[in-house]
């Protein structure tokens, strides 16, 4: 795909589904016994309004050790904590292999989902460090949404890059795409017109903390860094991303793995990126 004259495609969460937000009944009709499968379910409505200043019960139904990111996102997504096999959510994805539908928002109702039946990524559990992660194969799998986000905002993401194939994408939407680059294995940012620059910093099949601070108006506040690398001022443009969409657009579908991602509705300064990168960290250990 030539970035430099990309017109994005319709994907197949652009249909919207309204999920119920009360689901507290279901989940003690169905797993009223095992605190592993209570501990996937998170989100919105679920035992007390995803894992935002749980109490001690609470804490308890979810798993010891979970935390949200810090700095109050205004979306993020768990592998672990509100991946489902059906776009209804009554079947939790856990175990290995299990195709992904939905992963829930854990602040609000900006779930990102693939209505299709053939095209959903898979569950691997264990796959980074003991914890869960979400794998795109590469030739169709998606997942995403349409929603409001701020401009500037600021995304993080825990990713694998599975296998590196010029040109395709891991998270795109509208006409903002992060790829592989053109040259040795490197991440560019493509912000709708212009020029993208690469950072080299994540190799092929190494886990990685990407954080990509973006503003369609104001380009001297796009960076794009990996774990506690450097950074790079995040190329030229004007276009707005318009929510989520992570696996990537017909022609350019990638190989890779996510295992948390998490959205702020502001170009975070560098403490508080570093702060967010740590705590992915701490849970991660990454590096």
């Amino acid at each position: 795909m030539d970035h430099e004259h990309a017109v994005k495609l319709p994907h197949a969460w652009e249909t919207r589904h309204v999920i119920p937000r009360g689901e507290v009944a279901t989940w003690r009709r169905f797993y009223p016994d095992t605190l592993r499968a209570m501990s996937r379910i998170g989100g919105p409505g679920s035992l007390g309004g995803g894992m935002q200043n749980l109490s001690g019960m609470e804490s308890g139904i979810y798993g010891s050790g979970v935390i949200p990111p810090p700095l109050s996102p205004v979306s993020w997504w768990d592998a672990e904590y509100g991946a489902f096999q059906d776009l209804t959510k009554l079947v939790p994805a856990i175990a290995n292999n299990d195709a992904v539908a939905v992963l829930n928002d854990q602040v609000t109702t900006n779930h990102i989902l693939n209505t299709g039946l053939t095209d959903r990524p898979l569950l691997k559990t264990s796959a980074v460090n003991g914890h869960s992660a979400v794998q795109f194969d590469g030739t169709n799998d998606i997942l995403g949404a349409s929603f409001t986000l701020a401009d500037p905002m600021t995304l993080f993401l825990l990713i694998r890059t599975d296998t590196w194939v010029s040109g395709d994408e891991f998270v795109a939407h509208g006409n903002v795409a992060i790829y592989y680059a053109v040259s040795t294995p490197t991440i560019k940012s493509f912000p709708g017109t212009g020029t993208g620059n690469a950072n080299n910093d994540l190799s092929v099949g190494a886990w990685g903390i990407l954080c990509y601070r973006y503003s369609g108006a104001d380009s001297s506040l796009r960076t794009l860094r990996v774990n506690a690398g450097t950074g790079i001022l995040a190329g030229s443009g004007s276009s707005n991303m318009a929510g989520v969409g992570l696996g990537g657009e017909t022609g350019a579908f990638a190989a890779f793995s996510i295992a948390r991602a998490a959205v702020y509705n502001t170009a975070l300064s560098n403490t508080d990126e570093t702060t967010v990168r740590d705590a992915f960290n701490t849970r991660y250990a990454i590096f």
